[in-house]
């Protein structure tokens, strides 16, 4: 270069820069971290022109030895096995099967005879059809019973007296028998209800009909059921229910001893009506009541007058819509009605039928 100056030959040369002299650093110890939990960093660089962007981020889990525990105390203690026991076990279901069986209704035809004796034809009279009362006198026990008897009381009406007294209030009188032993058959019972020299105050000949289930067996409870039907003339209507003593203790119908205790000492007997208030039937006492208006009822009550044997009763006044129950308590509480039976008919609304009204509300009682 012709522009190139030579030094003297006595000239040197020291080269230098302005940066600072040093080590750029690649490592930095990050302190206080905890030991197990990911930790996650990123680098950045700085200087006087400014701040670099940022590495990708990386993560460490920390795994140094952790610090030596500190208060902390041994003993010597006993060791005892640890026993642990499985059961396997299932829940017991029952299986349920459905038995659906149908059959076309038969209906149960009845026939009634009426007859004479040879060479008479019948020119009169009357007869009646009713649904006689059926009670059951029924003894179990847990094991066989070899002894004991029992007795029967029952209190019916006196027809007699209360037809003698005419007062207008009904005169009773208590069917007494002597002890029945445990395995009578159903003639003894019937004899012991109906003959009256081995009963208080019997009942007349032909008053019950008597039948007898089971046979002492166990699949019999160790017991018998009697069957007792009331259906005499003298017994007719709703009867009230026979009693005893059902702990079969020995106790006679006059509360003596006179009778054996059953031998098993859990014996007991029930006593149970199966058709109680319906035993009743065409020769039955019936009187009809009819409520019924041209606008719909909103309140009001009525009484009822029973005249019976002597004397005329009144019942309380009753709400115009009572129900069959409620009217048959009302007309047992008169001291000339033993027992009644109510069936009510209509629902209590109008009904126009060719623009006249229809009976709003009608009840029908039979009383025996």
């Amino acid at each position: 270069d012709p522009h190139t100056f030579s030094l003297v030959p006595s000239s040197s040369i020291e080269p230098f820069d302005n940066m600072v002299q040093g080590v750029n650093p690649n490592n930095a110890v990050v302190t206080n971290l905890l030991t197990g939990i990911p930790h996650y960093f990123r680098v950045s660089a700085f200087n006087e022109m400014g701040i670099s962007t940022t590495s990708d981020p990386i993560s460490l889990i920390p795994s140094s030895t952790p610090d030596a525990p500190s208060r902390l105390k041994g003993k010597h203690s006993l060791h005892v096995n640890e026993i642990q026991s499985i059961t396997v076990a299932a829940t017991y279901i029952k299986e349920v099967q459905v038995v659906v069986t149908s059959a076309d209704a038969i209906p149960e035809v009845q026939e009634i005879i009426l007859g004479s004796t040879r060479g008479e034809i019948i020119t009169g009279g009357y007869f009646s059809l009713r649904t006689p009362e059926s009670q059951v006198i029924s003894f179990s026990a847990s094991s066989p019973v070899t002894s004991g008897s029992f007795f029967l009381k029952l209190d019916t009406i006196d027809v007699d007296l209360t037809v003698g007294n005419n007062n207008g209030n009904f005169s009773y009188k208590q069917m007494k028998t002597s002890c029945i032993p445990f395995d009578a058959t159903a003639q003894h019972v019937k004899e012991a209800i109906e003959t009256a020299a081995l009963t208080e105050n019997s009942l007349s000949d032909g008053a019950v009909e008597v039948t007898r289930l089971g046979d002492l067996s166990y699949s019999s409870n160790y017991g018998y059921e009697y069957i007792i039907r009331f259906v005499g003339k003298s017994v007719r209507g709703n009867m009230r229910q026979i009693t005893s003593d059902l702990t079969l203790s020995g106790i006679d119908a006059n509360g003596g001893n006179a009778c054996l205790e059953f031998d098993g000492s859990d014996a007991v007997m029930t006593v149970t009506t199966l058709n109680d208030n319906n035993a009743i039937g065409t020769d039955t006492p019936r009187a009809e009541v009819t409520v019924s208006a041209d606008v719909a009822i909103m309140e009001g009550e009525f009484g009822l007058e029973v005249s019976y044997i002597g004397s005329s009763k009144v019942t309380s006044c009753m709400p115009w819509n009572i129900d069959e129950i409620a009217m048959e308590r009302q007309l047992e509480i008169l001291p000339n009605v033993d027992s009644a039976r109510v069936r009510r008919i209509g629902d209590g609304r109008l009904s126009i039928d060719s623009g006249a009204s229809d009976e709003v509300k009608g009840y029908a009682f039979i009383g025996g």
